[in-house]
């Protein structure tokens, strides 16, 4: 197969230098030699090709625009040429590397003490050592400065801390079993979506309340109403299964609500104890949905025909309250 030459249709070469050049094309002619031909059979296996970390060391893709410790001092542009050398690839290969510089090697050049720097960045640029970043939080987002979580020495190693999970309700659709019999015969295919009453919204969709309140309407009737009718004759069209009264599609996507909220409340208790010098061991109690919340499902019944029992929620979902045990021996 012919070497990709990539596409410049505004004279962008023009503007960079030889150096930026010369790393955007030594990226891209490793990524067609060593990555493309094997990233298939890894995106099969959900594997990732560790051992290339040190090619990519080498080559100086990691902290490349750090000055010292190894690192090749580059400009953004060159940075970004990498890139996006690296994204044509795989958009996993270009996370790897941009996580490792920008995630984790500058917070430790900007902020970490010179020992630390010592430490870790010449062996964070070669690919001896990785780093990787826990960031997002339910209270916080995408939001470093405010994490909860925290990891702390022990006698023994290491005891990390947390929070709990509050997930959002899996998406559901909410149909119309009479929708678009003008292209497909009732019963020939699933069930198309409804439409929106006029006035109404997506989110007006929605009662309002304690969730144990709501079990007998999630979501209200009046919101939704049958797909236009396409064509009649002069008159009323009564009966929609006839051959002169046929709809159009309704205007609600696909999985556009979600059911409720889904909570688990998940503790562990933890004890190290140092047996020598170099045996210890370690004991765990975890409690899994300490609290025993109950986690209803999605309403059972969201096509607008269904009647009575249109928005209403049958049955509850979730995990059930257990309590595990660990011993753990280490030497």
């Amino acid at each position: 197969m012919e070497k990709f030459r990539g596409v410049d249709y505004y004279g962008f070469d023009e503007l960079l230098t030889e150096e930026q050049r010369m790393m955007r094309d030594a990226v891209r002619d490793w990524v067609e030699a060593k990555f493309n031909p094997i990233v298939s059979q890894h995106h099969r296996d959900g594997t990732f090709p560790m051992e290339l970390a040190r090619d990519l060391g080498e080559m100086g893709v990691f902290g490349a625009t750090l000055k010292g410790y190894g690192c090749a001092g580059l400009d953004n542009v060159a940075y970004g040429l990498i890139m996006q050398e690296l994204e044509r690839g795989d958009s996993g290969l270009r996370s790897f590397a941009s996580v490792q510089s920008g995630l984790v090697m500058y917070p430790i050049y900007s902020y970490g003490s010179d020992a630390q720097k010592e430490r870790w960045l010449p062996r964070l640029q070669s690919g001896a050592a990785l780093g990787c970043f826990g960031l997002t939080e339910p209270d916080t987002g995408s939001d470093a400065a405010n994490l909860r979580t925290r990891a702390t020495k022990v006698d023994g190693g290491w005891s990390i801390s947390g929070i709990t999970i509050i997930q959002s309700g899996t998406p559901f659709s909410v149909f119309d079993a009479q929708a678009g019999s003008a292209f497909i015969s009732p019963g020939d295919a699933p069930p198309v979506t409804a439409s929106l009453a006029d006035g109404a919204t997506i989110g007006s969709a929605y009662t309002h309340g304690d969730i144990h309140q709501r079990l007998n309407g999630y979501i209200n009737f009046a919101n939704f109403q049958h797909a236009p009718l396409l064509n009649y004759p002069s008159g009323v069209c009564t009966d929609l299964t006839g051959n002169t009264c046929v709809t159009a599609f309704g205007n609600l996507g696909r999985n556009t609500y979600r059911g409720p909220y889904q909570q688990n409340w998940d503790f562990s208790l933890l004890k190290n104890l140092r047996l020598t010098e170099r045996f210890g061991l370690r004991f765990t109690t975890d409690f899994f949905n300490i609290w025993n919340h109950a986690n209803f499902a999605n309403p059972a019944l969201t096509d607008i025909g269904a009647g009575a029992g249109f928005g209403k929620i049958f049955s509850t979902t979730g995990t059930p309250r257990l309590i595990q045990f660990s011993l753990r021996l280490a030497f």
